[in-house]
């Protein structure tokens, strides 16, 4: 019978098994989706400040080149 600590344990390893397996674009797009969550539920407990804000990956709101 398998304990809840080796379940955690093996979860945790095929987690990082996953994850190396990403491309960075995979892992670019989880980091913005945890910046939402994160920002929704700091926004509901206080005003954000200047430069908490999500990512913008769009095209469109990359900088001009010089």
């Amino acid at each position: 019978m398998t304990t809840s600590l080796q379940r955690l344990r093996d979860g945790k390893r095929e987690l990082r098994r996953h994850r190396a397996t990403m491309s960075i674009e995979e892992k670019v797009r989880q980091v913005v989706e945890l910046q939402k969550i994160h920002i929704a539920i700091v926004g509901q407990r206080r005003p954000l400040r200047a430069l908490e804000r999500v990512w913008r990956l769009d095209k469109d709101s990359s900088p001009a080149p010089s």
